[in-house]
C-alpha cells in the first residue's frame, strides 16, 4: 500500500483448512507461508485449550482430548510442495495406470 497503514481482518473462529482440498501448485510460496502460519495459530491454539479442559475436569468424567490433539496436530502439519523427482514419479505412474 505504499507505506500506508491499512486494516487487516483477524478470524473469528481457528478451524484447520482442508489438507487434501488445497492444490498446492495454485499456492505461491507466501500463500503457503500464510497458511502454514494460520494453522499454527490454529494448533496452538486450540491444543493449548484442550489440555486446559483435560486439567479442568480432573473429577470425574475424566476428559481424555489425546485423539483429538493427534487429529490437530496431523490437520495443521506444515503445507510442503512436493520435490521434483516426486512428482516425476507421480506422473510416470499414472502415465502407467491410463495405459
Amino acid at each position: 500500500f505504499g507505506g500506508k497503514k491499512s486494516l487487516a481482518f483477524e478470524p473469528l473462529t481457528l478451524v484447520p483448512f482442508q489438507r487434501k482440498m488445497i492444490d498446492l501448485s495454485l499456492l505461491s510460496d507466501d500463500e503457503i507461508k500464510w497458511v502454514n502460519a494460520y494453522h499454527e495459530r490454529v494448533r496452538e491454539t486450540v491444543e493449548r485449550r484442550l489440555r486446559e479442559e483435560e486439567q479442568r475436569s480432573s473429577g470425574s468424567p475424566t476428559v481424555d482430548n489425546s485423539d483429538v490433539i493427534a487429529w490437530l496436530r496431523e490437520a495443521t502439519a506444515p503445507l510442503t510442495r512436493p520435490s521434483a523427482a516426486g512428482m516425476t514419479e507421480r506422473r510416470e505412474m499414472e502415465t502407467v495406470a491410463a495405459a
